[in-house]
């Protein structure tokens, strides 16, 4: 939720401007940025500020998975994107995703972001609503919309709340966010940090009308970009929170005090992407002073030539088997992934992917998938 350039071009504007300014599988970063809209002719009386700019994103798969499990094609999200600027410094943005509840073979349409957003300087930027955690470097740089990101899927430290029980870490926050880039003459220093609604009973849940407890998560995120040499951004991340306790279970009578501590290093270019991002996530029993400790990290590097782009990514979630927060939805997991992304138009990208999983318990498996992903 960033107001920084980064060397790249924000979604709204590029797609204001047309596809075609991005390249073969180019994945600009904020889409919350909103261009200005255009200037009234002198002979026109001025109309509303106002100026909506929509998208949609959507992808469709073909999933082989474990032996037990059927091949099968999936439908996957339909991202509706809105933005509109309302005056020159105060902008909303909208995130809607109509996705497969799996469970029950229906579609669901699901609120992902919804927020408003002061902005009277670079340096300072006050946002308000439903966001992404400024947790690391992919949940700020890649949204909702599959086409936006090199592979099929987002790393496991990164899974959705609501996607097989959730992930490692919070990846959806309810509150206020105060963020900026201040520029100096070696770097450019990005900076966030947000007081929100924190962690549901479980882990799948988000909090986005009553907080259970009254304490609130806090979030400090730090970015440095050399100047005059774009591509790369080193940066860290710390979130605070208190977990409430959950009725009925015998191992959360009392409630959890969360740290999330993370570092991210991230190259960039028109032709090379080098991504890496660790989390220590500490969880302690507040009344007993038991502590538990997990960690989860992510390796992707691509190379683009023309149109194909080749990725590896390697994937590792250490859970704690004694926390009691993970202990019914997260597993332990060590995963590679292969793939290559081909753009045969600008707007629609196929991406061809196979992986090998660990799970740390049970056999180890294969995995191969086949996405068709677009923007219109």
């Amino acid at each position: 939720m960033l107001l920084s350039s980064r060397g790249r071009a924000t979604l709204a504007t590029a797609l204001s401007v047309g596809a075609s300014l991005l390249g073969p599988g180019a994945a600009p970063a904020h889409p919350e940025e909103v261009p200005a809209p255009p200037a009234a002719r002198a002979d026109e009386e001025p109309g509303p500020t106002s100026h909506l700019i929509f998208r949609a994103f959507g992808n469709i798969d073909w999933l082989s998975r474990r032996a037990d499990v059927p091949d099968t094609f999936s439908v996957g999200q339909l991202d509706l994107f809105a933005t509109s600027e309302l005056t020159d410094d105060v902008s909303v943005l909208a995130e809607i995703v109509l996705e497969a509840d799996y469970e029950r073979e229906t579609q669901v349409a699901d609120v992902e972001r919804f927020q408003v957003r002061y902005a009277p300087l670079d340096a300072v930027n006050v946002s308000l609503g439903r966001m992404h955690t400024v947790l690391g470097y992919w949940n700020q740089t890649y949204h909702h919309g599959a086409w936006l990101q090199t592979t099929a899927f987002r790393p496991e430290v990164y899974r959705w709340e609501d996607e097989e029980g959730g992930g490692l870490l919070p990846v959806h926050e309810v509150g206020l966010r105060l963020s900026g880039a201040v520029t100096t003459s070696p770097l450019r220093i990005e900076y966030s940090g947000s007081v929100a609604n924190g962690r549901g009973v479980v882990p799948e849940d988000v909090v986005t009308v009553q907080d259970p407890n009254r304490s609130k998560a806090v979030s400090l995120w730090l970015g440095l970009v050399p100047k005059g040499w774009p591509g790369p951004e080193i940066g860290g991340t710390a979130h605070f929170d208190t977990i409430p306790v959950r009725p009925g279970d015998p191992r959360r009578e009392s409630e959890l005090g969360e740290r999330i501590l993370g570092a991210f290093l991230a190259f960039r270019r028109s032709n090379a992407e080098v991504i890496a991002e660790a989390f220590d996530i500490r969880h302690e029993d507040e009344r007993t002073g038991e502590s538990y400790r997990s960690a989860g990290l992510y390796m992707q590097g691509a190379w683009s030539i023309g149109r194909v782009k080749p990725y590896y990514r390697f994937d590792l979630v250490d859970r704690d088997e004694s926390d009691p927060y993970y202990h019914d939805v997260l597993r332990d997991l060590r995963k590679h992934t292969l793939g290559v992304r081909f753009d045969p138009w600008e707007r629609l990208a196929v991406k061809l992917e196979g992986s090998r999983a660990d799970p740390g318990s049970g056999e180890s498996y294969n995995a191969a998938v086949v996405q068709v992903a677009f923007t219109f």
